[in-house]
C-alpha cells in the first residue's frame, strides 16, 4: 500500500521482466504509479490506483508491460497517461502496454491519453466509464488500440450548441 505520499505512490525506473501483485497506491498527491526510464517486460495485477490528485499511472519510455485484472477509480487528472520521454525520439515511447480486465472509472479528465504516436497500447476485456471528458483523449488516442470487449460508457463530453450559429435565441 503507497498511500497520502507527496509524489508518486509507486515509482519503478530500469526494472525488467518483473511481477507485482496486489498493489495499492491511493490519495497520493501525484500519480498512483509512475513507470518509466526503461521500464519493460514488467507485469502488474490485481492492482488499485485511486484518489490520486494526478493520474492513476503514468507510463513512458516502457515497454511490453501488461496490467491486468486491477482498477484506476476517481484520479484527478486521466486513469492511464501514456507518453514519450523525448519528443523527438521514438525509442522513448511507452509502447506495447496490454490492459486486460482493467476497470477505468470517474477520472478527472479521460481513461486514457495519448498524445504522441506511441504504438501497440492496447486495451482488452476492459472498461472505461464515466470518465468527465471521455474515454480517450489526446492527439493519438486512436492509435490505442481497443478489443470488441472492451466497452466506453458515459462520461463523453456533451456537444457544445453554438445558439447564435443555429438561429435561435435571435
Amino acid at each position: 500500500l503507497a498511500e497520502r505520499s507527496h509524489f508518486d505512490g509507486l515509482a519503478g525506473y530500469w526494472t525488467y521482466e518483473s511481477t507485482f501483485r496486489n498493489v495499492r497506491a491511493n490519495d497520493n498527491d501525484y500519480s498512483g504509479f509512475s513507470f518509466d526510464l526503461d521500464f519493460s517486460g514488467n507485469r502488474i495485477e490485481r492492482f488499485e490506483a485511486s484518489g490520486n490528485r494526478d493520474h492513476g499511472l503514468f507510463l513512458r519510455h516502457a515497454r511490453a508491460n501488461s496490467f491486468a485484472h486491477g482498477t484506476f477509480n476517481g484520479n484527478g487528472r486521466n486513469g492511464v497517461y501514456l507518453d514519450r520521454a523525448e519528443r523527438d525520439r521514438a525509442d522513448t515511447c511507452a509502447r506495447q502496454t496490454r490492459f486486460e480486465g482493467v476497470t477505468i472509472r470517474d477520472s478527472g479528465l479521460h481513461g486514457a491519453w495519448l498524445n504522441f504516436a506511441c504504438e501497440g497500447n492496447d486495451f482488452a476485456a476492459s472498461y472505461l466509464i464515466a470518465n468527465r471528458e471521455g474515454c480517450y483523449g489526446g492527439r493519438h488516442a486512436d492509435l490505442i488500440g481497443r478489443t470488441g470487449d472492451t466497452a466506453c460508457t458515459g462520461g463523453e463530453p456533451e456537444a457544445v450548441v453554438d445558439a447564435s450559429a443555429s438561429g435561435e435565441g435571435t
